[in-house]
């Protein structure tokens, strides 16, 4: 993926078709949701960062397996939502996440927790 990244720091509300670089810093919500018909679908949420600040992301199906904690990746085509008061970026139906080799170096940047700045 050739892209032009946005720093973490720099996502807002009204951003949309945004790529990312971030690490997964830890693994915060595993569960299984029903998906009809009696398929059930994996889901978790995730804490993803880089040197400039961290948000809580929703991650479903293949996904979940994809990324775990002290990966790095870059996610195409994200979008930030809110979801119980809380910011949260999710890469939706037409976006595509992929792990980055080499990882990310940076450190992320914990201070700046974007999910819990008041909305």
């Amino acid at each position: 993926m050739q892209s032009r990244s946005t720093k973490v720091a720099d996502l807002s509300l009204e951003a949309s078709g945004c790529c990312v670089r971030c690490r997964v810093v830890a693994v915060t919500v595993a569960a299984q949701m029903g998906a009809g018909e009696g398929d059930a679908v994996s889901c978790s949420e995730v804490l993803v960062g880089d040197e400039t600040g961290c948000i809580s992301m929703t991650l479903v199906g293949d996904q979940v397996e994809l990324l775990q904690p002290g990966r790095s990746f870059e996610a195409e085509n994200c979008a930030v939502e809110v979801f119980q008061k809380s910011l949260r970026l999710s890469v939706g139906r037409w976006g595509r996440i992929a792990i980055l080799q080499p990882g990310l170096t940076c450190d992320v940047n914990l201070q700046n927790n974007l999910s819990t700045e008041a909305l």
